[in-house]
């Protein structure tokens, strides 16, 4: 028989060889409730052994999400100290002015006279408190000086959209010292759409024009001060429009030698275009930067992320968005990248999932993907009933993960521990047939007793 010295177990000092009277003495003390209660800590104190030896023969240990917080945390500070740097050129493209949808309708007027038409823009302007530019000399009869700029030939059907092209535009810019505001509307009687155009020099209403997609896509080139209302933040090559209300434009990038925002649409479905539009809508929305700075894409690439969709659009659109951080975040990211990883293998291995081969045969990139697998095959087994013959189970799947070394001694000492508890089940049943037999003896000559008592 073998003995269980070397283990602390309720049984004490027992071994298979004494004699049934101590199995009797420990009866005596302890009852019926040794069985259970004596097996029960006696695993307890085998588990909590093992756990230690799961530790000592674990390898390194990664503190995963130590690393994953400490990553996250320089990839913050960088996007921070940098939240303005330039990454996207966001000025729209013609195409782009032609796609998105016109949020206001126009009506032509019915024939104004230039009385009524200066009456009318008068009346919009003051809504603006905008005054005319050389005011002044609007009486001299110069078409070019003062309200006559608003009232030529051609212009004054259009002096009603003056407040609302002010006020809400699609696009704001500043260009060889005049303030440009644009809006689009689709005129109902040509059934076609036009872009409003407003200049405002010095703090005074310049002039004021219907023009076309080219015109401003031309004056664009080298604007400054560039903002975007949402209906042009987000754009589409499909028509569709990402909102309706009027919110003040927001700051963009204006730079042609960065890549265009164009470019985040490059082959996407109209599916993905509508994951794209809500990306930089929320994204957007929850920066305080230019569109187009690291700070604007990065929260971005968070909204795109946190999007629920198709896993395979989701993929294009986030690669899209991460080919314009690549440049600026590229050794940042791939840091990520690798925590993310880890935390993949981590939990694969808590789920005993088999990791599968890549095309060069390989299951893990590296050493540090190992060990993540590994901690997370052990921290499963750490919490089984019989943490022993869990790791006797698992063999096939721990020895390939472990150094010679480390597995050797993590094998002898669960085929020891697991040696111990079997030893311990067959003394349980052993003293459980050893109170059987004494329940034999004893019990007939008890109700003899008792029956002779009562007679």
């Amino acid at each position: 028989m073998k003995s269980l010295r070397g283990y602390p177990a309720t049984y004490d000092s027992v071994t298979f060889d004494e004699t049934t009277d101590k199995l009797g003495d420990i009866g005596s003390r302890y009852g019926g409730q040794v069985l259970d209660w004596g097996q029960n800590k006696f695993r307890s104190k085998l588990n909590n052994r093992m756990q230690g030896i799961l530790t000592d023969t674990s390898g390194h240990s990664l503190n995963i999400p130590e690393i994953a917080a400490r990553r996250q945390q320089i990839y913050d500070n960088f996007v921070f100290q940098n939240a303005d740097k330039e990454v996207l050129d966001f000025t729209p493209t013609r195409r782009q002015l032609e796609s998105y949808i016109a949020q206001s309708k126009f009506n032509p007027n019915k024939n104004y006279t230039k009385e009524q038409a200066e009456k009318v823009l008068r009346e919009r302007l003051s809504e603006t408190n905008l005054n005319v530019f050389n005011d002044d000399l609007s009486n001299l009869g110069n078409p070019e000086l003062g309200i006559n700029h608003f009232l030529k030939e051609g212009k004054d059907p259009f002096v009603r959209t003056a407040a609302r092209t002010y006020l809400y535009p699609d696009l704001k810019f500043t260009k060889d010292g005049t303030d440009y505001y644009v809006r689009k509307y689709f005129n109902n009687k040509s059934n076609k759409d036009f872009q409003d155009m407003f200049l405002v020099r010095e703090g005074k209403a310049f002039n004021k024009l219907p023009s076309s997609n080219n015109h401003i896509a031309n004056k664009l080139q080298g604007a400054q001060d560039l903002s975007l209302a949402p209906t042009l933040r987000a754009m589409t090559t499909t028509g569709a429009s990402l909102s309706n209300i009027n919110i003040a434009p927001q700051p963009v990038v204006v730079n042609k030698n960065l890549p265009n925002v164009s470019g985040l649409y490059n082959e996407l479905t109209p599916t993905q275009v509508d994951l794209m539009n809500n990306a930089l809508r929320q994204g957007l929305g929850q920066s305080a930067h230019k569109a187009g700075t690291l700070d604007s894409m990065d929260k971005i690439r968070r909204a795109a992320n946190m999007q629920n969709g198709a896993p395979a659009d989701l993929a294009v659109v986030k690669g899209n968005i991460n080919n314009v951080m690549k440049p600026h975040t590229g050794q940042l990211d791939d840091k990520l990248a690798q925590v993310k990883r880890m935390e993949q293998y981590y939990r694969q291995g808590y789920q005993n999932q088999p990791i599968m081969r890549n095309a060069s045969g390989q299951q893990f990139h590296n050493n540090v993907e190992k060990q993540a697998y590994l901690q997370g095959q052990l921290q499963r087994l750490s919490q089984g009933n019989l943490i022993a013959r869990d790791v006797l189970d698992n063999q096939a799947i721990l020895q390939p993960l472990m150094t010679d070394k480390r597995y050797n001694r993590l094998y002898s000492e669960a085929q020891h521990s697991d040696d111990a508890y079997r030893n311990v089940l067959e003394l349980r049943a052993r003293y459980a047939q050893y109170l059987q037999d004494m329940y034999n003896k004893t019990a007939p000559h008890a109700v003899n007793d008792i029956t002779q008592k009562r007679k």
